[in-house]
C-alpha cells in the first residue's frame, strides 16, 4: 500500500482490479501503517471420487449454438451513440475507439485529508468514462469526502485525479512527487447541494491535457492539466476521505463504461 497526503497550494482544496493504493496529504497526517495481506487458504485435500457403477452411455445430444449477449450489445451500442455526441459538442475529437466494461467496486475509507485508489489495470491515455456512483459518509454533515478516478498515474505516484465530492461540486488536481510532494487544484465546478448520501453518474472525458467532467451528463467543467506532463498511464477507482469517524467515506461505483480513445 502506497500512502501520500492530499492537499491544495492553489486557491481551493483540491481514479478487472488489481493493486489497491492511497494517497497522504504531506505534512498533515502520518502514513498509514500497510494493511497486511492476508495468509492464503490451503487448497482442500482432493477427495477422491466414489467408483460408480458402470451405466450404458446416455445419447448425445448437440448443445445449440450459443446466442449473442443482447444485452451487451445495447450497452455498447448505447455507449457509441454518447460517443457520436460528444464528438458533436466537441468534447473529443475522433469517434474511434475501442469499449470496455469494467467491474462494478466498492470501498469504505477512514483516514482524514487522504485517498486512496484501486487500480483497474488499464491505462488509457485519451477516454472517454461513465460510471454510476453511490455515497455516503459517517459524518453527519456534507464533509470533504468524494468519489472519482485517478488516472494517467506513473509508477512513482505522480497522478491526476477527478472526483465528485459530497459538498456538491466536482474537483480536478494533479499531484506530484518529486523533493516535496504535493498536490495541487486545477478548479472545480458545483454541481449540486451538498449532501451526506447520494449518489450521480459521472463522465470523464480526457484528451490531450483538457479534462471535462459531465454529472447526469451535463458538462459541470473543462480542466486544464500540464502541458506535457502525465501524457500516459494508468486508471484507478478512487475514494476521497474527509472524516476519521466509523467507515468513514464508502463509495459505490457500478455500470463503469470506458471508450478509449484511438488517433
Amino acid at each position: 500500500m502506497k500512502t501520500y497526503t492530499f492537499y491544495s497550494l492553489a486557491a481551493s482544496f483540491v481514479v478487472a482490479s488489481l493493486l489497491l493504493s492511497s494517497c497522504v496529504i504531506p505534512g498533515l497526517a502520518p502514513a498509514a501503517t500497510d494493511t497486511p495481506i492476508p495468509t492464503n487458504t490451503p487448497a482442500p485435500t482432493n477427495t477422491p471420487e466414489a467408483t460408480a457403477t458402470s451405466t450404458p452411455k446416455p445419447t448425445i445430444t448437440h448443445t445449440p449454438t450459443a446466442t449473442p449477449n443482447l444485452t451487451a450489445t445495447q450497452q455498447v451500442e448505447d455507449f457509441s451513440a454518447k460517443i457520436k455526441e460528444y464528438f458533436d459538442a466537441k468534447y473529443i475529437s475522433t469517434t474511434d475507439g475501442t469499449y470496455t466494461y469494467l467491474d462494478d467496486y466498492k470501498k469504505s475509507w477512514a483516514q482524514i485529508n487522504y485517498y486512496q485508489w484501486h487500480e483497474t489495470g488499464l491505462a488509457p491515455t485519451d477516454f472517454v468514462l461513465k460510471s454510476d456512483i453511490a455515497w455516503k459518509s459517517a459524518s453527519a454533515a456534507a464533509d470533504s469526502s468524494g468519489c472519482g478516478f485517478v488516472f494517467r498515474e506513473q509508477p512513482n505516484g505522480d497522478d491526476y485525479m477527478a472526483f465528485v465530492s459530497l459538498k456538491g461540486f466536482v474537483e480536478a488536481s494533479y499531484f506530484l512527487k518529486d523533493k516535496r510532494s504535493y498536490s495541487i487544484s486545477m478548479g472545480r465546478g458545483t454541481f449540486g447541494n451538498p449532501a451526506q448520501n447520494g449518489k450521480a453518474t459521472l463522465t470523464l472525458i480526457v484528451e490531450g491535457n483538457i479534462f471535462r467532467v459531465l454529472i447526469n451528463d451535463k458538462l459541470i467543467k473543462a480542466f486544464t492539466g500540464l502541458q506535457g506532463k502525465l501524457t500516459t498511464g494508468g486508471l484507478a477507482y478512487t475514494v476521497v476521505s474527509g472524516t476519521n469517524k466509523d467507515y468513514g467515506t464508502n463509495c459505490q461505483f457500478k455500470n463503469t463504461e470506458l471508450w478509449t480513445i484511438q488517433h
